[in-house]
């Protein structure tokens, strides 16, 4: 059996627990004036040239705020030691002190994060010239953490507020309503889940973004460096400033490892240190260092910053080449954060970014759905020869997109937007496609397409070639070289000035080309989707004719299409593996059939089906007919 009353402990232990101050309270110091008398001294005594002196005095006082627990008085205490060795222009004694310091025993999370951005300051000073500022020595929070009303929100509260003192009664009824359990009307969720959902995520990011403007003004008492202060540093250590600022970034990143309340920091660091890597030449590991930061994790950091920080990640992945990793990236961002309008010029750079993306995988309609996105920016729609090329961009890509009953009612929606009038090319184009009439290219009104942005790189003569020349040296998965191609020295220089392959898949592509000498020289991305066009013509005219014949001559099929037989089977199949039609080629007798041959059940079944439809609508017809004479004849007018 347990007593009530708990034993007494050992009379050691009990010592050692009055010892440790865990007994009684401690008394509170206020350290307030001798950090006026000391720092103020100190700071003079590094000026001076006495760091010694300063940073004994300073150390000692450290230790005593430190074992006081007062985290306000200590962090200060640490950054004007950081301060102190800074203004000695001893770069190796911040160093130490900063890494000396975070180390300490009992030492404060606050005391850590003032100690960082204090050698943040000291790391934007030794940037160099056209390097990215840190945003924690350019970005000081000023705003307030809640949002001004609006000035309609105003006016409405000064009405609600006439309106309380004029009928107080119905105020009343109001307060004990809300009293007995009715939500302000700010607070009530719409009746929608998808609304409610939306509304939740809003706040949700209006809270992390608060919170991220607190994190920032935590603490933050550092004091502005000038880059001449800088200079001077790195000039004193013997080092240029990218190898002073390289050695304070990597000290201060061993000692943020691991640290959650200063991920921020570190994730600054670390975008600092990767702008160095890629000055210096190594893009591959500015991208491996960048990636060490999961930002999208940190609830500290700003909305804006995360975007920028993932844009970087974004940008530097497609300059290496990693398409894979580029696309995990990309999707960490989130489009109902990215269409805000206070993030119109991040929206631009991440959709730019994710063309070079889709660019490189041939994916037409994600194309076109980027520059669906860049259209509906502001910025964008206030420049007309802006939106009139993005425009031009949105039709084409979606004209070379594979065909789906989607795909339609979005040629359908184009067509109907006014803007597109001033593009006659384009919209003679979707006009062909959406119609049930077979399309012809090239043809006189469809030749400004080819100066289209699109088909960059085109070759001259290019847009003159027939639809069975065009896809077969264009477009065709194993293509031939024409005879009346360019010549391979002018192709591969324009495939150099397009920018969009590395130099070691050009070279890779050279010698392919060198070891295949059947085979014709790498075809420009422009080129090839203009063959890629060249077939979706083709393939909409197959798929006209489908649905106009049941069976037809294959020669009088490759005559209507302007298409030569081999690419016309092609074509064929690839609609039939598609399941876009159905179709058989009879070879020997020379006819394609677009109709399945039933049986005579099947077919009398579909007979009857259509005479009950033709009886349904004649009955229905003679009731309206019916109906209105009842009601001419109630009127008296029959």
């Amino acid at each position: 059996p347990t007593s009530s009353t708990a034993s007494p402990l050992p009379a050691a232990m009990a010592d050692i627990v009055m010892e440790m101050g865990f007994g009684e309270e401690k008394e509170k110091v206020d350290f307030g004036p001798e950090l006026e008398a000391t720092l103020p001294a100190a700071s003079a005594d590094a000026q001076a040239g006495r760091l010694v002196e300063a940073l004994d005095a300073l150390l000692a006082l450290e230790k005593r705020t430190r074992i006081a627990n007062d985290a306000f008085a200590s962090a200060r205490v640490a950054q004007a030691v950081v301060r102190a060795c800074w203004a000695a222009k001893d770069l190796n004694g911040v160093i130490e002190q900063v890494s000396a310091l975070c180390k300490k025993r009992g030492q404060s999370k606050r005391s850590t994060v003032a100690l960082v951005r204090q050698a943040l300051r000291f790391v934007d000073a030794l940037r160099e010239e056209g390097s990215t500022a840190l945003p924690t020595a350019v970005e000081k929070p000023s705003e307030p953490l809640e949002a001004k009303p609006e000035e309609g929100e105003e006016e409405s509260k000064s009405s609600s507020s006439s309106s309380a003192s004029s009928g107080s009664g119905s105020a009343a009824a109001q307060a004990s309503a809300a009293g007995a359990g009715g939500k302000p009307k700010e607070d009530e969720e719409p009746a929608d889940p998808t609304e409610a959902r939306l509304a939740r995520e809003a706040k949700q990011e209006k809270m992390e973004d608060a919170s991220a403007v607190a994190h920032e003004r935590d603490s933050d008492e550092t004091a502005p460096v000038s880059s001449a202060e800088g200079a001077a540093v790195a000039e004193a250590a013997g080092k240029t400033m990218r190898e002073a600022r390289l050695a304070l970034i990597t000290s201060l990143r061993e000692v943020t490892d691991g640290k959650i309340w200063v991920e921020v920091e570190r994730a600054r660091l670390t975008r600092a240190l990767a702008e160095i890597h890629e000055a210096e030449g190594r893009p591959a590991q500015a991208c491996t260092t960048l990636q060490d930061a999961a930002v999208e994790t940190y609830a500290a950091m700003r909305t804006g910053e995360k975007l920028d920080f993932l844009l970087e990640q974004v940008r530097l992945c497609r300059d290496v080449g990693d398409w894979v990793r580029m696309s995990i990236i990309a999707n960490k961002v989130q489009r109902r954060v990215i269409d805000r309008l206070e993030h119109q010029s991040r929206k631009l750079r991440h959709f730019e970014l994710l063309a070079c993306l889709h660019e490189q995988r041939s994916d037409a309609l994600a194309l076109a759905d980027d520059f669906q996105a860049v259209l509906e920016c502001p910025v964008v729609a206030a420049d007309e020869a802006r939106c009139a090329e993005t425009l031009g961009r949105v039709a084409v890509y979606t004209a070379l997109a594979p065909w789906t009953e989607t795909l339609t009612a979005r040629w359908h929606a184009i067509l109907q937007d006014k803007r597109i009038e001033r593009l006659p090319a384009h919209q003679a184009l979707l006009r062909d496609l959406v119609s049930g009439e077979m399309a012809l290219l090239p043809r006189p009104e469809l030749a400004p397409l080819a100066a289209d942005p699109v088909f960059k790189g085109l070759p001259d003569g290019a847009e003159k070639l027939s639809a069975p020349e065009a896809i077969s040296t264009l477009a065709s998965r194993h293509p031939t070289a024409p005879s009346a191609a360019p010549s391979s020295s002018s192709t591969s220089a324009q495939s150099a000035s397009d920018g969009s392959s590395s130099s070691s898949s050009s070279s890779s592509s050279s010698q392919a080309a060198a070891a295949a000498p059947g085979r014709a020289p790498a075809v420009p991305q422009g080129a090839r989707w203009w063959g890629v066009l060249h077939r979706r013509v083709a393939q909409h005219n197959l798929r006209v004719a489908a649905r106009t014949f049941s069976r037809i001559k294959f020669d009088r099929l490759c005559e209507l299409t302007a298409l030569t037989p081999a690419v016309c089977e092609e074509e064929l199949r690839d609609l039939v593996t598609a399941k876009d039609l159905w179709a058989r080629v009879d070879r020997p007798a020379g006819v394609v059939l677009f109709r399945r041959r039933q049986k005579p059940a099947q077919v009398l079944t579909s007979w009857g089906a259509d005479l009950s439809r033709v009886l349904a609508l004649v009955e229905r017809t003679t009731h309206l007919i019916r109906k209105e004479r009842m009601v001419l004849a109630s009127s008296g007018r029959a």
